[in-house]
């Protein structure tokens, strides 16, 4: 063909389609000589001259949004230029280059981003399915790797030869044959294989597959879905077969499984018609797109988030579409991308500086990937120069212009490993940390520096009230703020896995002058639900004296006594009764102060807020009250009895404990309280311990429940191994698990060790319980230790040293800092003893806090906050405050009954300290004092 020919068929020639995350080159052969090029083309991308599309290729840049819990929208170095093709999975992304090799990032889990030797050349086109990567190598067979419980990356004989495209679903693998017939292989629950169901052997071969006892062939076009699969066939009809029950095979749900052959929809006038003219075809994770040759889009399954209402905009002028989980997104011919569906992990945000710019696009399950045409970068704002003392977290940050942008930062002009986002951070600062910092902005387009280096000096002491934390950051919750990074008093750490693999995450810092700091659980909603949590409303900004981090909610102890609490109340943990459609703040309540039974919760010295339970029968939350008495009040879901003692079985099982009641007596003569999820631990004055509610894994009284039904448990006191547990002074309850720390500096531990969270070593056998008393870490009995804190499934010990000991669950890395997969049997725990963070013991700390998925540590000599001193003389009462009090004033009031009316009482000069005389008159004008930060 001349070159004036190939001109004119570029353009149709490369409207490159990602179809079911597979990169396909559509050719309709309208003239016949084109027929002999058919095959050529579709295998090999063809660069046309003057074309904007193809030149592209060269100059091509990879640019992705939406979830990136795993990574799979930062693009490695090695994807940033020479990418042709481009495709997405659950929460991964696969790049194919035009050398023929492949690149993948994101979750790596099952090993489906670690590309093997043999798909590193010769590579023609790529697929990305739920935990597995499909590979079509040039000379016709295909390449699989990944997850393979189903056997979806065993590629079977007939798919090692005169394959011509490949799909992949969230468990299966389909290959596109030159004779037009397919082949599928993996998970066959939904008879997305074999278009037959096989429940009791799952795994599944259809080579070919046959369709009504026909060989389906005419193929020349494939997609796999979630659970179903789609054959587009050279007539323009399009064939579908698996899971039916959202009507993503047949347009209708009226079987669970079904075989569309061909896919008839309905019409306007409700009439089944034939779908033909289609030349792509995309699958979804429920439902199916298609576009036809008119530029038009038809999409049918399932439509709870309207990902198959399709908008006006993409109902003409598409060019390429792709279906991810609950969203459909579509590539219009002027490079513009429409989409519409579940947003709620940004994925159909589409940048701005994309539109217009796109040449294909590959959707996943939550994220879009896309190849444009790139801008060069420029910097407009570069990174300035920083001290910082040991153990800090310092920041440098570059504003740049341009897209894509790729980041790559550098110190004293190497690169950084890993360091490729806008901001850099750097935990745990040390001296050999100290130099200059550039970054490099970059895409196919040009690259920048910034200048001058940004030069950054540590200090070898530590700062006082030095926060670090360590385990996952999904949620940010390990991007310690300037405000906490030095004067905090005490931390709490709030987070849990919930939904599968997803996670949320924040922490709290008190401060010396009384208010509160939090960080992480923004709304992003790639981190999961935020029920604000981490915003911290205005009363616990000034006056707080003790902090509680829940999982969904959060509660502060003041310092005249009250409680306020504020996050998820749809157990009533934070108000006591629970709410669920309130007028503009749905589920989000501020409890300031708590209020039970009508009356305002006074006279508490310590608080705990215990998460949510997401496995079974706890959930949602609730929250505990020591008071001055001795006594403990309690309110928030007591489906477990973790309130009163006694299971709530009204929907939802909430209840309101004031005081707690145990087996008819009033719960008293109590030093310190501890809660998570679902049981509740007390310590006694005599160093006895009290524990009620779940027992599943003998949280409660260290032997399993099982002949109770609700297998709920009241240890009053607590006994291990026939003895009861004294000499305690104090207590903290995991997840499933509970720990004491003794006065001897040794360590008791008893339910759950599935992670070994209560031994060191996993325990494998039903119900997975376990007594260590004392524990003993790799053969020593664990000793000196000074506080302990127990996460969802990990423990943690501070030793009198400053350093700290941790074990059990490290799956994201809460007690190394790096995740454990493989240790002791695949359960991904660990022993950390002691806690070293990028090569540096962790020393000089002075409190810890635990929850499911991330561990905090106070260090340096804590700032003790002001307090005020009384001295009585006659009739005389003399009130004094430090000279540490910086920014603090004296205030006063005559009744502590709501709304209170403080007002200044020193001069205004007496701000740094100082003294004051009150004498009591006759007639009993008392007041009450505080200090006010201001």
């Amino acid at each position: 063909m001349d070159p004036a020919g190939i001109r004119a068929y570029c353009r149709l020639l490369l409207a490159a389609r990602v179809v079911s995350n597979t990169f396909v080159i559509d050719l309709t052969v309208s003239d016949m000589k084109l027929q002999n090029y058919f095959l050529t083309l579709l295998l090999i991308f063809v660069v046309c001259p003057g074309d904007t599309t193809a030149q592209a290729q060269a100059s091509v840049a990879v640019a992705a949004w939406g979830n990136n819990d795993s990574g799979q929208t930062t693009v490695p170095v090695a994807a940033q230029s020479g990418v042709m093709a481009i495709a997405a999975g659950a929460r991964h992304t696969v790049a194919l280059k035009s050398d023929g090799s492949v690149v993948a990032w994101g979750r790596n889990d099952s090993g489906q981003a670690t590309v093997p030797v043999v798909a590193q050349s010769g590579v023609t086109a790529i697929a990305a399915g739920g935990n597995h990567t499909v590979a079509l190598k040039n000379d016709g067979s295909v390449v699989a790797w990944g997850w393979n419980e189903n056997g979806q990356t065993t590629v079977p004989v007939a798919a090692q030869s005169g394959v011509i495209a490949i799909a992949a679903g969230d468990a299966h693998s389909v290959a596109l044959k030159s004779d037009g017939t397919v082949v599928a292989w993996g998970d066959n629950n939904s008879g997305q294989v074999t278009a037959a169901p096989t429940t009791n052997a799952p795994s599944a071969t259809a080579s070919p597959v046959t369709l009504n006892g026909q060989v389906l062939s005419g193929v020349k076009a494939i997609a796999a879905g979630g659970y179903h699969t789609v054959a587009l066939k050279s007539d323009g009809s399009v064939v579908a077969w698996g899971q039916n029950d959202s009507g993503q095979v047949n347009g209708t749900t009226s079987r669970s499984f079904a075989i569309a052959n061909p896919v008839r929809l309905r019409g306007q006038t409700l009439d089944t018609v034939l779908l033909s003219g289609v030349i792509a075809i995309a699958a979804g994770e429920w439902h199916t797109v298609a576009l036809r040759n008119d530029g038009s889009v038809v999409a049918w399954g399932h439509n709870s988030y309207d990902e198959t209402t399709v908008p006006v905009t993409a109902q003409s002028g598409v060019v390429a579409i792709a279906a991810g989980g609950s969203y459909t997104v579509v590539l219009k011919s002027d490079g513009t991308i429409v989409a519409w569906g579940y947003n709620e992990n940004g994925q159909m945000m589409v940048p701005m500086a994309a539109q217009g710019r796109v040449t294909a696009l590959a959707a996943g399950w939550s994220h879009v990937a896309a190849l444009v045409i790139p801008t060069a970068p420029t910097i407009n704002v570069s990174p300035v120069s920083l001290a910082v003392s040991a153990w800090q977290s310092p920041s440098f940050t570059v504003t740049a212009t341009g897209f894509p942008l790729y980041y790559r930062w550098r110190k004293d002009g190497v690169n950084l490993v890993g360091a490729m986002n806008a901001t850099y951070r750097l935990p745990f600062a040390q001296t050999n940390h100290a130099g200059e910092y550039t970054v490099v902005v970059s895409n196919p387009a040009g690259s920048v520096t910034s200048t001058p280096p940004a030069v950054l000096t540590v200090n070898a002491s530590i700062s006082p009230g030095t926060v670090v934390a360590w385990g996952e950051n999904a949620s940010g919750q390990l991007d310690v703020p300037v405000a906490a990074q030095s004067g905090v008093t005490a931390i709490s750490a709030g987070g849990i896995h919930y939904y599968g693999d997803r996670s949320i995450g924040y922490s709290l810092a008190l401060k010396n002058d009384g208010s509160v700091v939090a960080w992480g659980t923004t709304n992003n909603a790639s981190t999961g639900p935020d029920f604000r949590q981490s915003q911290v409303p205005a009363a616990a900004q000034s006056g707080v004296t003790a902090i509680s981090a829940a999982d969904f909610h959060a509660a502060v102890l003041k310092n005249d006594g009250t409680v306020v609490a504020w996050g998820d109340n749809r157990a009533g943990q934070v108000t006591g009764i629970p709410t669920f459609d309130q007028a503009g703040e749905p589920y989000f309540p501020i409890a300031s102060p708590v209020t039970l039974n009508g009356q305002v919760l006074r006279g508490v010295t310590a608080i705990a807020a215990a998460g949510l339970h997401t496995f079974g029968l706890g959930g949602w939350g609730h929250t505990v009250a020591l008071k001055k008495d001795g006594t403990v009040v309690a309110w928030g879901h007591n489906g477990g009895g973790q309130v009163t003692g006694t299971p709530t079985t009204n929907d939802p099982p909430a209840a309101i404990a004031s005081p707690v009641i145990l087996d008819g007596q009033v719960l008293s003569n109590i030093t310190a309280i501890s809660a998570r999820a679902i049981h509740t631990v007390a310590l006694k004055n005599g160093g006895t311990v009290v524990a009620w509610g779940f027992n599943t894994h003998g949280q409660v009284t260290g032997t399993p429940s099982t002949n109770n039904g609700a297998e709920v448990a009241i240890a009053n006191p607590v006994i291990l191994d026939g003895q009861v547990l004294n000499g305690v002074k104090e207590i903290s309850a995991g997840a499933y698990h509970t720990v004491a720390l003794k006065y001897d500096g040794t360590v008791v531990a008893w339910g759950a060790n599935f992670y070994g969270q209560v031994t060191g070593t996993p325990t494998t056998n039903e119900p997975y319980s376990a007594i260590a008393s004392p524990v003993t870490l790799e053969g020593q009995v664990l000793t000196g230790v000074k506080t302990i804190a127990a996460g969802g499934y990990y423990t943690a010990a501070l030793k009198n040293d400053g350093t700290v000991v941790a074990w059990g669950d490290n799956g994201v890395g809460e007690i190394t800092g790096a995740t454990t997969t493989n240790n002791f049997g695949g359960w991904g725990s660990a022993i950390a003893n002691p806690v070293t963070l990028r090569g540096q013991v962790l020393s000089g700390v002075t409190a810890i806090a635990a929850s499911y998925i991330h561990t905090v540590a106070l260090l340096g000599n804590v700032p003790l906050l002001p307090s005020l001193n009384t001295m009585t003389s006659g009739n005389e009462i003399i009130i004094s405050w430090p000279t540490n009090a910086v920014g603090f004033r004296l205030q006063a009031t005559t009744s502590l009954v709501p709304l209170v009316n403080w007002i200044d009482y020193a001069s205004p000069s007496a701000v740094h300290g100082g003294q004051f005389t009150v004498t009591n008159s006759l007639s009993g004008d008392a007041r009450f004092f505080r200090l006010l930060k201001r």
